[in-house]
């Protein structure tokens, strides 16, 4: 996934593009050493059906796929140790910002 990256004297701000994921817990964040942070998230692609009346659903064939599912993962080496306790993430419109203390 795509990322931004700040930082300021206190902390970096990541901020990452995850379009489709609504749930929190579809991505997991773990810390590899003390300045190594990895992400990782799975976007599958949903099954669709047309709802056709009368409690009925027509079946959909796929023509065109340009979304980008499966497994998604990345890694942030930050330049010196930071508080991996003190991290805090917030999942919302497509978009995973994570603060991490220096």
């Amino acid at each position: 996934p795509d990322f931004d990256v700040r930082e300021t004297e206190r902390a970096y701000f990541l901020e990452g593009e995850f379009p489709g994921i609504r749930d929190q817990r579809a991505i997991r964040l773990e810390w590899v050493d003390r300045r190594t942070l990895a992400i990782e998230a799975r976007l599958e692609r949903r099954k669709m059906e047309i709802e056709a009346g009368k409690g009925q659903q027509w079946p959909v064939r796929e023509w065109l796929a340009e979304r980008r599912v499966g497994h998604y993962q990345r890694t942030f080496t930050f330049p010196g140790d930071v508080d991996a306790v003190g991290v805090r993430a917030r999942l919302g419109q497509g978009l995973l910002r994570i603060l991490v203390p220096k």
